[in-house]
């Protein structure tokens, strides 16, 4: 390990043992104090955890830092303060079916963006342990370390990856893993909430009977071909239980009064109504690096000094003076300001940004340079109206 390496590890501390047979610790770091998880993979997993640590997807755990040592990875990441599934389920034995559908409901809006990834991610390992709902009820996918990205020139996977009674045929070798690997998964994770044991242990009968046997088939080909058609699956089976029953979960009907109540004050539904689209919700703020403040505040000062040295003509090429002349400095320091909370992604301007679930690197690039001049717009926009 190089010393630079060894410098940044030095700077988490381990304070528990999650596993050791895994090498999965809880740090702590030295300075900011904030608690993490510190585990090590294999290195072949580093252009994913790459991925992941460079992109944004919502649930999932912000890496936050990737140490190579020989054949290892070090990864640090996120901690999500909560109980995974498996715990719950050992508490609850199981789970309704509306509970069930909004569990999996969250689920698919974790998954459908890393399935729409190019190239796309397959978790491979989609398990109770692996589902974590926070503190205030939100659900975290974890583990991505069996997880990889589809290859079109690959005819199969050569190694079983994942936990065997959730693996798909494919995982053994009998085809090439890809989204419809992990929608299998997800079939058995189903029925395990349903009952609190495995389709070899018991059968399901129930208002979910039929979205598990299609998810759980065989060929890959006769499940749900993506997230968005499980998704809408299980809405539909979810309006067709609220109409049957009143249920007595008193989790649904808190959400139910907080909906009716947000209707009544004009408010717009949840994300998690049945009638909202598919789509993940704002992704959770990264937290920023010390280098970044200092560089995002050395502009800053820049950008002001530059503005107030600055002299502007009007458009007979006269220089300005006076009260204009000040309007014109001040509003060329806030939209140059603004231009910098913008892309180092302050109060979270960016990500608030319409269209930023990119495509490509061509539209994103249009979405960061409109946000740009929208953010020095604004602020001449203003210098018009006040006379400057």
């Amino acid at each position: 390990m190089s010393m630079e390496n060894e410098f940044i590890l030095s700077f988490y501390r381990e304070i528990a043992e999650i596993s050791r047979e895994h090498h999965v610790f809880l740090v702590q770091h030295v300075e900011s104090r904030d608690i993490f998880v510190k585990k090590t993979v294999s290195s072949d997993c580093l252009p994913l955890y790459t991925i992941l640590q460079k992109e944004t997807f919502p649930h999932i755990p912000q890496i936050v830092e990737l140490i190579e040592n020989g054949k290892d990875l070090i990864v640090i990441e996120e901690y999500i303060h909560g109980k995974n599934l498996e715990q719950q389920l050992e508490i609850k034995k199981s789970c309704s079916p509306l509970e069930v559908c909004a569990l999996v409901k969250a689920l698919c809006r974790i998954l459908q963006p890393l399935h729409s990834h190019e190239p796309q991610i397959i978790h491979r390992d989609i398990k109770p342990s692996n589902l974590i709902l926070d503190n205030s009820g939100v659900l975290y996918l974890i583990d991505f370390d069996t997880s990889k990205q589809y290859d079109p020139d690959k005819k199969r996977d050569t190694v079983l990856m994942g936990t065997v009674e959730f693996a798909a045929p494919e995982q053994y070798g009998f085809g090439q893993s890809d989204g419809r690997t992990d929608i299998y998964s997800m079939g058995i994770l189903m029925h395990k909430l349903l009952t609190g044991r495995l389709p070899s242990q018991t059968q399901y009968q129930g208002p979910l009977s039929d979205i598990i046997e299609k998810c759980t088939a065989i060929d890959p080909r006769d499940r749900f071909q993506s997230c968005t058609d499980l998704f809408l699956a299980l809405d539909n089976s979810q309006k067709e239980q609220e109409k049957k029953q009143v249920p007595d979960n008193e989790t649904f009907r808190q959400t139910r009064q907080k909906e009716n109540a947000g209707r009544q004050s004009g408010q717009p539904k949840s994300a998690n109504h049945p009638s909202q689209k598919l789509r993940p919700p704002l992704p959770p703020a990264k937290k920023k690096k010390l280098r970044q403040h200092v560089a995002a505040g050395i502009l800053a000062a820049f950008c002001i000094y530059v503005s107030f040295t600055s002299d502007f003509t009007d458009d007979q090429n006269r220089l300005l003076t006076g009260y204009p002349m000040l309007m014109n400095r001040i509003g060329s320091s806030v939209g140059l300001i603004l231009l910098i909370l913008y892309f180092f992604n302050y109060f979270r301007l960016r990500d608030r940004f319409p269209c930023r679930h990119r495509q490509n690197a061509f539209s994103e690039i249009l979405r960061l340079a409109a946000g740009g001049f929208l953010c020095l717009l604004i602020p001449a926009g203003f210098v018009v109206l006040l006379g400057g």
